[in-house]
């Protein structure tokens, strides 16, 4: 896993990244690269979390690629320009090859069929829970309403031509059979529910449902029209046919009456608990847990206490009882901003570019220091590299680990093209 953060303010942009790499869920490595300057002529930098491959091809590769090949000294008024300038690149690039392609869709197929299996699990466990068992009936019932309403979903979604469905379908109708088969084992497929689900998954190769963990983007910087600093970032899982399957994209901006932003990556729970004063997942059991208790109040009342309550009656209470966890939500919401978010951003709005790298580099290195003392998984950690970006300086490293030792490599250095590797 990874942990990055970004901070903007009107005098620029602070990136911090990670070096922690996981493999096969228990190798980590600390050398990954996360941190790059989209440009060595203009002040944009970009950072990757998630995935550190497209279709295969490593995302260091395909950047430095773009950079060198593609945008070279091309500048755009914004960076929404340069985002869509970059997405143009994945899609038509040559260094994504038919092969790589097809390892993507064969891969993405078997996790399709995985994750609705995983649906239809979780409707099975609280049935099961619920009424204390489960017949073979309801069993085939779940799996055919799951497999109809995900499959619609993907259906109706399709961004594929008509004729690109009918060729990626004939070309891995028995690539989805053999997974399905594999996937669903014991449990009962219609012919009707087997084909509309193949279908639903070749559509699902380019809607904007997330289906694997696939890769985040992070594009900070400054347009040639822009004088404070925009952030865009997307997540992006693969390409087919030349189509990007993109799940989520959004950009914001620093101005006037915005003057801080502060954006955490992947491992978000320290970065969040330092703005809003409360663990993620605390805040969530916390909500979770008054929810839970405060709808007990009806049965609490008729039962314990022996008061009828009509239906009627019973609706009303529970339509007050979503209007006072409404505002309990809201009152928390009113604390947190008041109490941590606006101070710490007020502060934020007004650090030099120094104390923003400095600011970055501390958050991601919290992140790193409360996975080393507890008994997770260590997938945060090794060298932090930093870098702060404004609109005279552009691009300027404030930290950046070397996989060589930098006074055995000068030439590295003070050669352009070396230069265009950093």
């Amino acid at each position: 896993m990874t942990a990055e953060v970004a901070i903007l303010n009107k005098y620029g942009v602070a990136l911090a990244a990670d070096s922690a790499v996981t493999i096969g869920g228990r190798k980590i490595y600390n050398s990954a690269n996360k941190l790059f300057a989209l440009t060595k002529h203009h002040p944009v930098g970009i950072m990757i979390f998630g995935s550190a491959q497209l279709n295969g091809v490593p995302w260091e590769t395909l950047i430095k690629y773009y950079r060198t090949r593609v945008l070279l000294d091309r500048k755009f008024d914004t960076i929404e320009e340069y985002r869509d300038d970059f997405l143009k690149f994945l899609k038509t690039t040559t260094a994504i090859n038919d092969q790589s392609e097809d390892q993507f869709i064969r891969y993405f197929i078997a996790v399709a069929c995985a994750n609705v299996v995983g649906m239809i699990d979780r409707a099975a466990r609280k049935m099961i829970e619920s009424q204390g068992g489960i017949t073979k009936r309801q069993t085939n019932a779940i799996v055919k309403t799951t497999i109809d309403d995900w499959s619609t979903a993907q259906l109706n979604d399709c961004t594929f031509s008509t004729v690109e469905s009918k060729q990626l379908l004939t070309k891995y109708s028995a690539v989805c059979e053999e997974a399905i088969t594999e996937g669903f084992e014991k449990l009962t497929l219609t012919k009707p529910s087997r084909a509309k689900l193949i279908k639903a998954i070749i559509c699902a190769l380019a809607n904007d449902e997330a289906v694997t963990d696939g890769s985040g983007i992070v594009i900070s910087g400054f347009g040639e029209d822009e004088v404070f600093p925009t952030i865009s970032r997307f997540m992006i899982e693969g390409r087919v046919n030349g189509h990007l399957k993109i799940t989520s994209q959004s950009t914001d901006s620093v101005k006037d009456d915005y003057p801080a932003i502060i954006v955490p990556f992947a491992q978000r729970e320290m970065v969040s608990m330092f703005m809003e004063g409360i663990d993620p997942e605390y805040r969530a059991a916390v909500s979770s847990a008054v929810s839970d208790v405060v709808k007990m109040i009806p049965t609490l009342i008729s039962g314990k206490h022996g008061v009828a309550i009509t239906p009627q009656v019973k609706t009303a209470i529970g339509k007050d009882i979503d209007t006072i966890l409404e505002k309990f939500e809201e009152g928390l919401m009113s604390v947190q901003m008041a109490a941590f978010i606006r101070p710490v951003l007020q502060s934020v709005a007004a650090l030099p570019l120094d104390e923003l790298a400095l600011m970055a580099d501390a958050l991601v290195n919290l992140t790193s220091f409360k996975r080393r003392v507890t008994m997770v998984l260590e997938s945060v950690g090794g060298p932090i590299d930093t870098a702060v970006i404004s609109k005279g300086d552009g691009f300027i490293w404030i930290k950046r680990k070397h996989y060589f030792a930098p006074e055995l490599n000068p030439h590295f250095f003070v050669n352009s093209k070396g230069a265009n590797h950093v």
